[in-house]
C-alpha cells in the first residue's frame, strides 16, 4: 500500500464501464464489499463493516446514489438475500472486497434472474489474474479449481485437489 491513505475516500470510486438497457457493467475497486448496507438498529446506527475495517466502501450504496436507472426493488434484502449478511442486491455475482474487477448489475428483475441463470448453468465463468510484488522463481500458469464452504455466518474458499 505504500503509505496510502486506508479511508474510503482516499479510495478509487468505482466507475460505469458499460450501460445497456438491462444491464450495467460496473468496475469494482479492490476494498469495496458487494454485500447491501447493514441496517441501523434500535441502538444506533452499526459500523459500516462490523467483521473489518470500519471504513470499508459498499458498492451498492455508490449504485444506488448513483441513480443508474434500476428498480429499487431489486436492492430490497429478500430480492437477492445472502446466506451470511445483508444481501446482494441488483448484483448478479460478487467478488471479494479484496479483489478489484468487473460485475455485472441488473436493472430488472428479468436481468438479474436471466444473468444469475446464467452463472448458475455454469455458462459464464469467472478469470482472476493474480499481480504480485517480488519475483518468481520461474515462469508459469497456475490452473487450478475454487471450491467454496459456507456456513451460517461465513464463507470461505481455497484450492480444491479434487478438481470440484
Amino acid at each position: 500500500r505504500g503509505g496510502a491513505s486506508s479511508s474510503s475516500s482516499a479510495r478509487q470510486p468505482p466507475e460505469v464501464i458499460l450501460d445497456l438497457d438491462q444491464i450495467l457493467v460496473i468496475y469494482k475497486p479492490a476494498f469495496w464489499k458487494c454485500e447491501l448496507p447493514q441496517k441501523p438498529s434500535k441502538d444506533g446506527p452499526v459500523a459500516i463493516e462490523p467483521h473489518g475495517p470500519k471504513d470499508s466502501a459498499i458498492l451498492l450504496k455508490w449504485i444506488d446514489e448513483m441513480q443508474l436507472g434500476i428498480d429499487p426493488a431489486l436492492f430490497k434484502e429478500e430480492f437477492n438475500p445472502a446466506l451470511s449478511g445483508t444481501g446482494f442486491g441488483p448484483l448478479a455475482h460478487r467478488i471479494d472486497a479484496e479483489t478489484s474487477g468487473p460485475l455485472l448489475v441488473a436493472k430488472t428483475r428479468a436481468a438479474q434472474r436471466h444473468i444469475k441463470s446464467q452463472f448458475h448453468r455454469t455458462q459464464v465463468s469467472k478469470r482472476y489474474v493474480c499481480l504480485v510484488h517480488g519475483r518468481l522463481s520461474k515462469d508459469g500458469v497456475v490452473e487450478a479449481s475454487i471450491r467454496t464452504f459456507r456456513t451460517d455466518s461465513r464463507t470461505r474458499s481455497e484450492v480444491s485437489s479434487s478438481g470440484d
